[in-house]
């Protein structure tokens, strides 16, 4: 009986706020908590991560890169004077990545659930960046590339910031951005049928930069980058995609 309270209470919401004519129905005692919470735990998160305890001197001077399978191995052996080139290049592929879906907001049509996308796209960022720091960089020790390369210096090698090469943070931060961008711009022209597939695959240039870049600087592993693609382009679309207006109705009517 409380289920079927739950069910009607909720249908009757979404019926006095007029959704049905909306792409997304956004929920404020919902998303907003959890952007909150997430902004809250996130630097705490961060810390950790960021402060793992690196690998002593003795250690790294003995690290073989035979250890590092075959496909990840190329991380280790980057270029030294061209990492922080290339670590820049990464920031600059990030920081795009994130403005970009303001441009979602050219379109008249989109423009007018606007409040609401901003909504989903801040909660998106808060999931991304929480699964990065709890899930994956909290719970899994992996030196970076760097670690494995003779040619950095042994103080940035057993240095702070090390032991968090898994996943790639940029990357995924990166992708949530663009495929929600994809998504949200595809929800709102479902007449493009078949072009969908273009514009997913039009939000793959953002990350794949980024992430190439992050493995040049010697910062990830390819596992760590297609990880962070996954991770991020997971996000950018699951969330939108669960507030789709006409997904909320469909549930709503199945116990009738």
């Amino acid at each position: 009986s409380v289920l079927c309270t739950i069910i009607i209470c909720s249908n009757i919401f979404t019926q006095n706020n007029d959704s049905t004519e909306k792409v997304y129905t956004v929920y404020p005692w919902i998303d907003l908590p959890i952007i909150a919470v997430g902004a809250i735990i996130n630097p705490y998160g961060l810390k950790y991560v960021r402060n793992k305890t690196p690998l002593d001197s003795a250690t790294v001077v003995n690290l073989n890169t035979s250890d590092v399978n075959g496909f990840d191995r190329c991380a280790t052996r980057q270029s030294y004077d061209f990492a922080p080139t290339a670590e820049e290049l990464s920031d600059y592929g990030l920081n795009i990545s994130l403005i970009l879906p303001a441009f979602l907001f050219l379109d008249r049509e989109i423009r007018k659930e606007w409040l609401g996308i901003l909504v989903l796209y801040f909660e998106s960022h808060m999931i991304n960046a929480n699964l990065y720091s709890y899930a994956a960089a909290r719970f899994v020790d992996r030196a970076r590339p760097f670690v494995y390369n003779p040619d950095f210096p042994l103080e940035r090698r057993t240095g702070t910031n090390t032991m968090n090469s898994f996943f790639s943070g940029h990357t995924s931060t990166s992708a949530t951005s663009s495929f929600f961008m994809a998504k949200i711009y595809c929800d709102f022209h479902p007449e493009l049928g078949g072009k969908k597939i273009l514009i997913y695959s039009l939000a793959l240039i953002p990350p794949a930069f980024t992430g190439y870049f992050r493995i040049k600087a010697s910062k990830h592993f390819p596992t760590d980058v297609i990880t962070g693609l996954l991770v991020g382009g997971g996000v950018g679309i699951l969330i939108p995609h669960l507030h789709r207006t006409k997904i909320n109705k469909n549930l709503a009517v199945l116990p009738y």
